[in-house]
């Protein structure tokens, strides 16, 4: 009987740390998107060990960054900060964990552009050590 228990005690507990719903991100930082917008981004960065980073304006007042990385544990913007004219630089981080899938699929955030930064000129943003210049916002 007390092997029984203890099978069932350590199946519930696997059972509870193999979840892969990810946790969401903090609202301090960006916002996770449920899916990878359809508009124009910029891409740039090799594709092989999954840094692949596209930006691009999303709403008013909003950059959207676009990584690979795990589904089980998505990375989301964390900050963005201007590093100089025209130039920003987003930090971004994974979410969920401790285990995480080794698939590579894109995951989208939005992040708020800071206050120095004037979508109606070309952007310098970088993420993740990979700088992408963005054209102007458009309309």
């Amino acid at each position: 009987m007390r092997a029984m228990f203890v099978a069932v005690l350590v199946a519930v507990s696997l059972a509870a740390c193999s979840s892969s719903t990810p946790t969401q991100p903090p609202t301090s930082g960006g916002a996770l998107l449920s899916s990878v917008p359809t508009t124009p981004t910029v891409c740039d960065g090799p594709t092989e060990n999954n840094t692949r980073t596209c930006v691009g304006w999303g709403e008013p007042g909003q950059l959207v960054v676009v990584v690979l990385g795990s589904s089980s544990c998505p990375s989301v913007a964390k900050s963005a900060t201007v590093t100089g004219t025209q130039a920003v630089t987003v930090v971004v981080e994974p979410t969920g964990g401790p285990s995480c899938t080794a698939d590579a699929v894109e995951t989208a955030s939005e992040i708020a552009i800071p206050s120095d930064i004037d979508s109606s000129q070309s952007t310098i943003v970088t993420v993740g050590g990979i700088s992408i210049t963005l054209s102007s916002r458009s309309g």
